[in-house]
């Protein structure tokens, strides 16, 4: 006996029916699994009413989505450069679908590689940022087997669109968050007379040019200028409690007086010795 075995699926007014057969009752688990392969085959390559799944190629290739193109694709994300990331799903769409012709089994693998990609890049996001990352997740979760090809490569661009318009977003926070971190740095190491920029770059892991330009962006004056007037301040103080020169500019970073008597200078307006005298008179004024 011959079982003749159908699955239908319902898309608008469109009807598909892979059809397969079974000689033998026990035949029929994997006539199903063979209706099921036959099915994604038929929505994703053929405008067929009816395929059996005999007619799909007997040459199937297996999917193309290397580990370095995953890599870069994750870089991409993470730079919100959607310029080179459509580049990569062009890329992975003619290499998969004109390229290859590739089995159900193989095409719902792929689809779970390129699923599981963007779950990796949600895993980056922040916390506060759980709403939109579970409304990409909502997105990207969404797709399954039975969608055509293109339908499947629309809703991946659009997901790469929102997480780069979500990493956007986040680097101002970001950019904010570590100009903070590094102030603090400062604020706390600026009595190290090795501290400069490329020490603080190398610390907090940027190219020197890169921080020098972040910091001036984000609070408007130079690393050196900010780094020289929190010394200078801090001298200041210490020179109002009557310390010597010499100490004072050891103390705050300076190891030659004379480099730290310019700075001072340049910040104060007077010599540190003026600076020092006159404080102290101010002092005796109001004491009198």
């Amino acid at each position: 006996m011959t079982y003749h075995i159908f699955l239908h699926q319902n898309c608008g007014r469109t009807n598909l029916n892979p059809l397969l057969t079974a000689e033998d009752y026990l035949e029929i688990s994997q006539s199903f699994s063979e209706a099921k392969e036959a099915l994604t085959y038929k929505n994703l390559y053929t405008d067929k009413y009816i395929i059996w799944y005999y007619d799909m190629p007997s040459e199937k290739g297996i999917y193309y989505y290397p580990i370095s193109l995953e890599t870069r694709l994750i870089n991409y994300a993470r730079l919100g450069n959607i310029v080179e990331i459509e580049r990569i799903i062009k890329r992975l769409y003619k290499e998969n679908f004109i390229k290859r012709s590739m089995s159900g089994a193989m095409i719902m693998y792929f689809m779970y590689e390129i699923r599981g990609t963007v779950l990796k890049i949600l895993d980056m996001f922040p916390s506060e940022h759980g709403d939109d990352v579970s409304k990409i997740e909502n997105k990207i979760n969404s797709i399954d087997v039975y969608m055509s090809v293109d339908k499947v490569f629309d809703i991946l661009l659009c997901v790469y669109k929102d997480i780069c318009n979500l990493v956007e977003r986040n680097k101002e926070q970001r950019k904010h968050n570590v100009i903070e971190d590094i102030v603090k740095y400062i604020n706390a190491n600026y009595l190290d007379s090795q501290l400069d920029l490329v020490k603080v770059a190398d610390r907090f892991g940027f190219a020197p040019a890169y921080l020098s330009q972040l910091f001036k962006e984000s609070t408007g004056e130079n690393f050196s200028t900010y780094l020289e007037r929190v010394r200078i301040k801090k001298a200041s103080e210490l020179l109002s409690m009557g310390k010597s020169v010499s100490d004072v500019a050891q103390e705050v970073g300076y190891n030659s007086v004379h480099v730290f008597r310019k700075a001072f200078k340049r910040v104060q307006g007077v010599t540190p010795s003026d600076y020092k005298t006159k404080t102290h008179s101010d002092e005796s004024v109001l004491e009198v």
